[in-house]
């Protein structure tokens, strides 16, 4: 059984269905209950990885590392994939990377009228990603300085 776990980027658009449908959302009330659920879904995917194949799209540093220190209990190498978006958390695809953990960036493409409302949509969404993106500029500020010591 293959499993791509994502987040979304669709939790305006959802709510808004389902005031409009007049039925409750589906979706966790909060980030934190979203962030529980996830990891525990990476949890059980590596308690069942004989059974289940792994594909994790995520920008959440934290779920990364629990899903990196997963994959290293489990031995297995063939069945656990990560992937996030190009030009958002480069650092946490470097790092998987780096510990041997399959990973990947993305690059959305197609007809402009469908790519750029994907892009605008991760974008609000992911506003958390905003403190992501000050760690990551001080993390590239900080190999700058690195990189002028050495020459």
């Amino acid at each position: 059984f293959a499993v791509k776990l994502v987040r979304g980027a669709y939790l305006v658009k959802e709510k808004k269905w389902a005031a409009e449908k007049g039925c409750e959302s589906v979706l966790f009330r909060s980030k934190e209950e979203t962030d529980i659920a996830y990891n525990n879904a990476l949890k059980f995917c590596f308690e069942n990885s004989e059974k289940v194949a792994l594909f994790a799209g995520s920008h959440n540093a934290t779920s990364m590392e629990i899903g990196a220190k997963l994959f290293e209990n489990t031995g297995r190498t063939s069945f656990f994939m990560t992937s996030q978006l190009q030009g958002m958390c480069d650092y946490i695809t470097f790092n998987l990377a780096s510990a041997n953990i399959p990973a990947s960036k993305y690059i959305p493409f197609g007809p402009a009228d469908k790519a750029l409302p994907y892009l605008i949509r991760r974008a609000e969404e992911n506003s958390s990603i905003l403190g992501e993106t000050k760690k990551e500029l001080t993390l590239i500020e900080e190999e700058i300085k690195r990189r002028e010591k050495v020459s």
